[in-house]
């Protein structure tokens, strides 16, 4: 695909948490999930691995960018999308595993995606069927939900990914109200929070607009246009390049018709600029690029199975 895109710099994404959400999977090494890292006898050490070989594993067949890790306080056992790809219940304990997550992921030259802001852990509905509503207040929010990534924030995340998520504590900040119940990928108090309240300065991008919380209720088209207005850089659209091509066109279209500022979509194209220019790498030869042998390795394979204490054990029985 890079070799494809000839001069064009080409960022190449994918979902790749580990667990139950992985999707390179064999020969890739089988990462457990965040909750069986919490799990191990070193917590800490586990997650830094996990970081560590996703990285060396991405990096080696040119991905750019991994949309990992989860970083929702998972507080209500009767959520049907987060459960065990949350590290804990415990906002300190996701904390403190999701930023060495991070910081080891991003050591190998891959970016991470802290997710799903505000927080994905306390709700009863899954945003790929509708829109989940987070009824906390924001004190709440600041004592729990928002602290795991108050801490990828201070350990430089290269992106920040908000969930399709109707949360009113954050839309009425200050007095006002949106006119709408919108999704936060659609809001620009949830963004302006992000940027200004919790001092983000890196990409923002949604989740995908595919979704039933944006896809049923608002439409693809109209989810990029009020998304970028309330400062998203990025959009996720990941199933339909009819679709894709459409987002683009009202994007486009929105700008020429002067109902999009130009200035604001030059700047979000900086904030995308900043982040290939660091992570976005050119196609590599074989003999420059991390060795292939690094993916699936049984070094790999025998770091995740000593961390958990089950030494021998291969790691493809943690799925």
């Amino acid at each position: 695909l890079k070799e494809e895109a000839g001069e064009r710099q080409l960022l190449i994404a994918v979902d790749q948490e580990g667990g139950r959400v992985a999707r390179l999977r064999d020969p890739f090494t089988e990462v457990p999930s965040a909750r069986t890292l919490s799990t191990a006898r070193h917590p800490s050490k586990a997650a830094a691995i996990a970081g560590k070989i996703h990285g060396s594993e991405l990096r080696a067949v040119n991905i750019d960018l991994n949309f990992a890790p989860v970083m929702d306080v998972d507080t209500n056992p009767d959520n049907p999308v987060i459960g065990d790809r949350a590290f804990s219940a415990d906002q300190a304990e996701v904390a403190a595993l999701g930023t060495n997550y991070i910081t080891a992921l991003q050591a190998e030259g891959v970016a991470a995606c802290a997710k799903h802001f505000p927080g994905h852990g306390d709700t009863s509905v899954d945003s790929h069927t509708g829109l989940p509503v987070v009824e906390h207040s924001l004190d709440r929010l600041k004592d729990v939900e928002l602290v795991p990534f108050k801490e990828a924030i201070k350990n430089d995340v290269a992106s920040v990914m908000i969930g399709h998520l109707y949360v009113p504590a954050i839309m009425s900040k200050g007095g006002g109200s949106e006119e709408r119940v919108l999704p936060a990928t659609m809001s620009k108090s949830v963004v302006d929070y992000l940027r200004h309240d919790m001092g983000y300065t890196g990409v923002v991008l949604t989740d995908d607009l595919h979704m039933g919380a944006i896809a049923d209720d608002h439409g693809i088209s109209e989810a990029v246009v009020q998304g970028a207005h309330a400062g998203i850089d990025m959009f996720l659209v990941c199933h339909v390049e009819a679709e894709q091509h459409a987002a683009i066109d009202a994007l486009v279209k929105a700008v020429e018709s002067g109902a999009m500022p130009l200035e604001s979509v030059q700047e979000a194209n900086r904030r995308v600029d900043d982040l290939m220019d660091k992570y976005a790498r050119k196609p590599q030869s074989r003999t420059t690029s991390k060795p292939l042998t690094v993916v699936g390795s049984e070094k790999n394979a025998e770091l995740i199975a000593n961390i958990l204490g089950r030494a021998g054990i291969r790691t493809n029985v943690f799925r």
